[in-house]
């Protein structure tokens, strides 16, 4: 898959896990670019209103806050589940990143961190917190909690996007009660939620593959390491 949307190189610093966003062990990241890339191209299946998401394996959070400081004017909802209980702190943490009183806490802890230690990270941190404060979207209702991602967990036709960063077995692997095929089990789980003409966006590694036989596939690609699935819920 070659980048369509996001072409050019940024510095995407202020948003690195550990910095302003949180991290734990067992929380991976995601590279910005391509989080804003494959964004991109599910908007161009979607309508034009502010959007809802829905992320069922969130981890720490990491990819909706990362989307909500990109592309908030198109977002409505930013939703995340994880079957693991201690990450969800976490991706709550993170996603209040995305309000005045969230970000400002951070930016105190932060403050209060930089006089205790006098590191030059935590200034830089400082300064990337003060940046993203220009980024804050507009009211985006936030939500996180534990949950088997192969399991209906979500009102019907209350999503337009599912987008997720399913696990490869290397920090995370899959767990609770999936079939011999989690991908499949949890298109199936979520295709209630979905909207109609909602996308799916999948992304895994080369060996897994996310097809179900309700969905439409708009897009079917790999960059790098990583296989891009979309999906789309008829209309």
């Amino acid at each position: 898959m070659k980048y369509r949307y996001v072409t050019e190189r940024e510095n995407y610093e202020d948003l690195a896990s550990g910095r302003v966003l949180l991290s734990q062990p067992g929380a991976p990241s995601f590279p910005v670019r391509l989080a804003s890339e494959i964004f991109q191209r599910c908007d161009e299946y979607l309508p034009d209103r502010r959007l809802a998401l829905f992320d069922p394996c969130c981890g720490g959070g990491y990819l909706l806050t990362v989307l909500g400081f990109l592309h908030g004017e198109r977002i409505d909802a930013l939703y995340g589940a994880d079957i693991v209980p201690d990450v969800v702190p976490l991706a709550r943490r993170n996603l209040a990143l995305l309000t005045q009183a969230g970000l400002d806490a951070r930016r105190q802890a932060l403050t209060e961190m930089s006089a205790a230690y006098g590191k030059d990270s935590h200034a830089e941190a400082i300064a990337s917190a003060d940046r993203l404060r220009d980024a804050l979207p507009q009211s985006i209702d936030l939500g996180a909690w534990s949950a088997d991602a192969t399991q209906r967990c979500l009102p019907a036709a209350s999503i337009d996007l599912l987008i997720s960063d399913v696990p490869y077995g290397v920090e995370v692997t899959w767990q609770g009660q999936a079939d011999a095929d989690p991908i499949m089990a949890l298109l199936d789980a979520q295709l209630p939620a979905l909207k109609p003409g909602g996308i799916a966006a999948i992304i895994s590694d080369k060996k897994q593959r996310a097809v179900h036989p309700a969905y439409d596939r708009r897009l079917h690609d790999t960059l790098g390491k990583r296989r891009i699935t979309l999906l789309q819920k008829p209309r």
